[in-house]
């Protein structure tokens, strides 16, 4: 086999993702600059000390169901976790980034949230939003 046969073959491989830890928070970048969190009902902040400890739970793997107040989905086109009705969402660690299995890394905001909002503003997938952003996954100990 040409090594120019072997190229295409080997992008085509899906890229293995990684488990995410047990504990961990949820920081928001935007061009590589932390610009707030999420908290604990999946909103967006920009309020530091608000930032929440989610947890995966379940059986360990490369894809698991999160909790923050409780547990967390993305289906009616937003990251809830709170009176989320029992529809779960996996999520995944793509890089440091957490991944919405099926929909990728990207998430965005309507708006930048004021700084003493604790509640936040939604998070929602995709960035089709004004704000868009990364959530990068900050392992926690404790």
């Amino acid at each position: 086999m040409q090594v120019k046969n072997i190229l295409p073959a080997l992008a085509a491989i899906p890229t293995a993702l990684a488990t995410l830890p047990r504990t961990f928070e949820l920081l928001a970048f935007q061009n590589g600059q932390r610009i707030g969190c999420i908290n604990g009902y999946g909103n967006f902040i920009t309020y530091r000390i608000a930032c929440y400890p989610f947890s995966t739970y379940g059986v360990l793997g490369e894809t698991n169901e999160i909790r923050g107040y409780e547990a967390c989905n993305a289906v009616n086109g937003s990251f809830s976790c709170f009176e989320t009705e029992n529809v779960r969402s996996l999520f995944a660690l793509n890089g440091a980034d957490l991944e919405l299995v099926g929909s990728g890394t990207q998430w965005s905001a309507d708006s930048l949230p004021d700084i003493e909002d604790r509640y936040g503003v939604p998070t929602n997938i995709g960035g089709e939003g004004a704000v868009p952003i990364f959530l990068q996954v900050h392992p926690v100990q404790g």
